[in-house]
């Protein structure tokens, strides 16, 4: 990667990420340009190339890439820390997690030498757990986009292909023009896509690059879906010493007769599908062997059902019990999020917190103990919350210490402060012990 496509990836000002493939860098051109980046306001990545002595440059591929700091993302969970950057394990692929209103996205961008490489699109397949993470891979495929539909791999991984919307060709030589540059995109973020624009002013040649808008509001895209039931619970081995063959009969027998009181024939054929169901039998004249077919198997299934959860000491007829039953019923449809997200807080051994973003929802906890300072009636309260808000601003162990250092000294200090004049404001009795507390957690 020359000086002109640094200038140009470091001069971004309205896009939130970036991604460069075949960069070419290691060493201290490397070190530079990271160091670019982190100058410019963004959160760097890279993946090394592999050292080649066909190359007038000494190596072939490689990956750089970036997030914007107030952007709420972070790295892979195989990533290695370097520095204020971020160290790819993975040969010329480089990647970002990235959170969208609370659904936690993946970011790829790669480099396939020669035609698709199966290395990075079995690396990117673990990563995404076969697709169940939504994710989006930019990359010089070096194959059009005909060859990756018919390899199969986008139905193990859930996804599409998403081709530039103002051009048929992304590489342009003197013997020909091809599209080797495009996304893959996850299903359940189509939605989210706004567009994808090949940009021919780039000094990338022979290649174009690639502008992905897309929407934040993940979480607000609803579909209907199926309603599925629990999983039963698994019994125990002795389960079935608990009762004699006769009190199993009797005890079956029992749910057999709920089942039947349960269930009837109306409910089983009211609604849009099962009216379908009976329109395309009806042709064949066995409409009622069907109804009645079908309401045998689904008072066996709850009657199944009912039992197996009274043998782990649940009663069937509880509230909480209704989530493991409703088997070979009548379907049931609920509305979801097109794009899993996230319930309320969860830890994620994936997600590592860097950025602005995390700092702006650690402020308020931040903001609470600094007031709590404030109001000390004694010196040893002040002392023991002051301490207490130190270790949590700056102790190594604790995760908001990679926010610092991914943030950078100058942003740090612009955050603590805000601490400062936070406990300024706190109360305007103590503001004098506001003001030592502070300067003592700061230094």
């Amino acid at each position: 990667m020359g000086a002109k496509a640094e200038d140009h990836l470091f001069s971004l000002k309205d896009e939130q990420a970036f991604f460069a493939v075949e960069s070419h860098l290691f060493g201290q051109p490397l070190q530079r340009c990271m160091d670019r980046a982190s100058a410019a306001g963004w959160n760097p990545r890279y993946a090394l190339p592999v050292p080649s002595t066909s190359s007038e440059s000494g190596c072939y591929g490689g990956a750089v890439a970036g997030l914007r700091r107030h952007v709420h993302g972070g790295p892979l969970s195989c990533d290695e820390a370097d520095g204020r950057a971020w160290r790819s394990v993975h040969k010329h692929l480089v990647g970002i997690q990235v959170t969208l209103q609370g659904a936690d996205t993946l970011w790829f961008g790669s480099y396939h030498r020669g035609g698709l490489d199966w290395d990075i699109l079995g690396t990117m397949t673990q990563l995404t757990r076969s697709g169940e993470r939504p994710f989006v891979a930019l990359a010089d495929w070096n194959d059009p986009p005909q060859a990756l539909a018919e390899s199969g791999w986008l139905d193990e991984v859930k996804a599409d292909i998403l081709v530039p919307d103002n051009s048929d060709y992304t590489c342009v030589s003197a013997q020909s023009k091809s599209l080797l540059d495009y996304a893959v995109v996850s299903r359940c973020l189509r939605p989210l896509i706004r567009d994808l624009q090949a940009v021919a002013r780039v000094p990338w040649s022979p290649h174009y690059g690639l502008l992905l808008r897309m929407r934040r509001n993940a979480c607000e895209w609803q579909m209907k879906t199926l309603w599925r039931p629990k999983r039963l619970p698994r019994l125990d081995d002795d389960t079935n010493e608990l009762e004699s063959e006769e009190e199993g009969r009797a005890s079956w027998s029992k749910w057999k007769m709920l089942a039947s009181q349960n269930t009837s024939e109306q409910q089983l054929i009211s609604g849009p599908v099962a009216q379908e169901a009976l329109h395309l039998v009806s042709e064949l004249g066995t409409v009622q062997e069907a109804i009645d077919t079908g309401l045998q198997l689904w008072r066996w299934t709850n009657a199944v059902e009912m039992r197996t959860l009274s043998l782990v000491g649940m009663d069937p007829e509880d509230t909480d019990a209704q989530r493991y039953m409703g088997r070979a019923g009548p379907p049931r449809f609920i509305t979801t999020s097109m794009v899993p997200c996230r319930r309320g807080p969860k830890q994620h051994d994936h997600f590592v917190p860097v950025g602005y973003g995390v700092a702006a929802r650690n402020m308020s906890c931040m903001a609470s103990m600094s007031r709590r300072i404030a109001r000390a009636q004694t010196a040893e309260d002040r002392a023991t919350w002051s301490l207490d808000l130190q270790a949590t601003v700056l102790d190594d162990d604790n995760t908001m210490a990679r926010t610092w250092a991914a943030m950078g000294e100058e942003a740090t200090q612009r955050f603590l402060q805000q601490v400062l004049l936070c406990l300024r404001r706190s109360s305007h009795r103590a503001k004098t012990r506001c003001r030592q507390s502070s300067l003592s957690v700061c230094g």
